[in-house]
Parts: structure tokens; sequence; C-alpha cells
């Protein structure tokens, strides 16, 4: 498969079996994901259909061309806690489907599944744990305004209008916990990254029409969330 037949690029990772973090860009600008990238699962998945594919060629750019001439799997043995790992490529889109609606004529990639207790020295790990990792980061804006608009009802001026929002279960309880889920999560993404500084720059929509600025504090992975006028 050659790069500009790629249409689609998904990043995902298990932990014993249970969604860690789920990452879809199209080169149609939609942009799909799942959790945090730990564990327990925050159950939380927003996606949108948005209006360039930036993030989309900035991790297509990422792939090994090798990874798109035929597919690779690699599996340690004997795994007591197994982390599965999947980089995949799909090509082809056969009923001209937009975003999760399209059928695709190929996949390739790659896929490895080893020992969180004892992660081998392994290439194939590396270059699977960097992919994954890229793909959480590039979208932890996004994720962040998925979260928001999950639990608070708080439209961000980020996010294009067709965004839409998808929870475990739709119950106050739930999702606060689901909040606190995420901000544990939230903090092993980079040193660079800090969630206090995610609403920054943005404004956020109530269902009234209202427009806030988000005020946010951290401590002990502790959210403390204010809407204020904006």
């Amino acid at each position: 498969m050659q790069k500009e037949a790629v249409g689609m690029l998904q990043f995902s990772s298990q932990i014993n079996g249970e969604d860690a973090l789920m990452v879809k860009l199209f080169r149609d600008g939609t942009v799909v994901r799942e959790g945090g990238g730990g564990l327990p699962p925050v159950g939380v998945m927003g996606q949108y259909r948005g209006n360039n594919n930036r993030m989309f060629e900035q991790m297509l750019n990422l792939i090994p061309n090798e990874l798109l001439e035929k597919p690779v799997v690699w599996q340690q043995p004997d795994n007591s806690l197994p982390v599965d790992y999947k980089v995949l490529c799909y090509g082809g889109n056969k009923n001209q489907g937009i975003g999760l609606q399209a059928e695709w004529a190929g996949i390739t990639g790659l896929r490895v599944v080893f020992d969180l207790n004892n992660p081998p020295p392994n290439a194939l790990v590396s270059l699977a744990d960097k992919l994954i990792n890229a793909a959480r980061y590039i979208t932890t804006s996004q994720y962040f305004d998925f979260m928001i608009e999950a639990v608070y009802r708080q439209h961000s001026n980020a996010l294009p209008d067709n965004t839409l929002i998808d929870v475990y279960e739709d119950s106050p309880d739930w999702l606060q916990k689901a909040m606190g889920r995420y901000a544990v999560q939230m903090s092993t993404v980079s040193a660079k990254l800090k969630m206090e500084d995610l609403p920054k720059g943005k404004l956020y929509t109530d269902t009234f029409g209202k427009r806030h600025l988000l005020n946010l504090q951290l401590k002990d992975s502790k959210v403390s969330i204010r809407f204020d006028p904006a």
C-alpha cells in the first residue's frame, strides 16, 4: 500500500483485554478518540469531521514504509499482564463513505503484544509505543474538550459543531468519576502538557447558548472546574 492510498489510521492499546486508548484519524478530516491511555477505561468517545486533515498527515508521516508493504505481528510469550498495541493503516474506500461510514478494501500495519510487567527490549514494541503515544499526544486538546462536553455539556469553540459524544453511562455520578479517571491518566501524557493549560484561549458554550471561560485547577489528580461568563 502506498501512503497516498491510506485513508484511515488507527492507533489502539489494550491492557489485559481492556480498552485503554483508541484513536482514528481519517484523510477526510474525521477524528475519533476514546480513552485516556490507561486503566480503568474512561468510557467517553468523541468524534467530528474537521476542515483539514493536519493530524492525519502528521501521523502518516511517522509510519515507516515497511509497515505499508505487509502486516507485521510480534508477540512476547508468557504474558502475565498483556499489552496489545495496534497501528493499522486502511486503504481503498470501497463505498466512498465519510469517516466511520467508510468501508475499506485493504489493511496493513503493526501489532505487538508484550508483558507490561516485563517489557522486552524490542524494536517493534518501541516503534508501536512511539506511534501510539504520538497519536495520544496529538489529540490531547480534542479529547479534553470531548470530556468537558460529555461531563458538563459545554461545547468548545475549538471543536466543530458536528462533534458527537458517546458515553458508557449518562449519569452525573458516573460522568464525574469518568472525569477523575481521565485526570489521573492525563498526567502521564507528557511533561510538556498540563491539564490546566488545555482550556486556555477557548470559549465554552452551554446548552442555553451562553459562553463561558473555563477555569481549571488540578491538585493530586483531583479536578476543580468553574465556568465564568465570557
